[in-house]
């Protein structure tokens, strides 16, 4: 999918470290303090894409306010709503470094989340590089979190039960770009749950995965939201 609109800032021609991709869609009200976490991480060398999939609330004003204040921001526009996984799909074809992490437009970051796993897919030539996370709720607390051991993973030509080896999200992870673009590995259309399935067809493309035990992603808990609506169309999709 196409956007209609590139907003770039800054120097298109340096190569950040990291590009991180944000699906936007009517979450204006949360989406300044995720934006906030990401601009305020330690590793500053990085890119901001965040696409706005048609939103019909204040999230196009909040996101050209936001570009006006940091440079590393790029917005991106669809025309129409396409859902999150082509959202997320045109962000990744338009980022420019070689590692890609995903952020959802409601969650939070640590400060050090970024600087902390790209030195890691630096130093182990990783393809991959996983963190924990934390359940919050709105108010902030902690409801539960998610750690697995520490662990570096080289995958060979034997069987590994990749199910148990990482959780299927998307979001608490840096990816090597290449995974998308030289396998064609793309989060597909019209499901809820768009990361269960395609997180796993990733890793299966990765050499070298790295597990860290330390949580850094902040995942919103809010009932209203895609992912915990339930109905008979987000069980065929599971």
């Amino acid at each position: 999918s196409r956007p209609s609109r590139d907003t770039i800032h800054g120097d298109d021609a340096v190569k950040p470290c990291v590009s991180v991709v944000i699906p936007i869609h009517n979450t204006g009200r949360l989406l300044e303090a995720c934006l906030a976490s990401v601009m305020a991480q330690t590793l500053r060398d990085i890119e901001i894409i965040c696409v706005d999939d048609a939103s019909t609330d204040d999230s196009p004003a909040i996101l050209a306010a936001l570009a006006r204040r940091d440079a590393r921001i790029r917005v991106l526009t669809h025309d129409a709503n396409q859902g999150i996984g082509p959202t997320r799909n045109t962000g990744v074809r338009a980022a420019r470094a070689d590692y890609i992490a995903a952020v959802d437009s409601d969650d939070t970051i640590d400060p050090e989340m970024l600087a902390t796993l790209h030195a890691a897919a630096i130093e182990g030539d990783f393809d991959v590089v996983c963190c924990g996370a934390r359940v919050v709720d709105e108010a902030g607390q902690v409801l539960e979190t998610w750690v697995r051991p520490d662990a570096t993973v080289i995958i060979t030509q034997r069987h590994r039960d990749l199910f148990d080896l990482v959780d299927p999200m998307a979001w608490n992870k840096l990816w090597r770009r290449s995974i998308f673009t030289d396998h064609d590995i793309w989060f597909p259309a019209g499901t809820r749950h768009e990361d269960l399935g395609w997180t796993y067809r990733a890793l299966m493309q990765a050499r070298r995965i790295r597990i860290l035990d330390r949580p850094f992603y902040n995942y919103l808990l809010r009932m209203e939201s895609v992912s915990h609506a339930f109905d008979t169309a987000h069980l065929v999709d599971h």
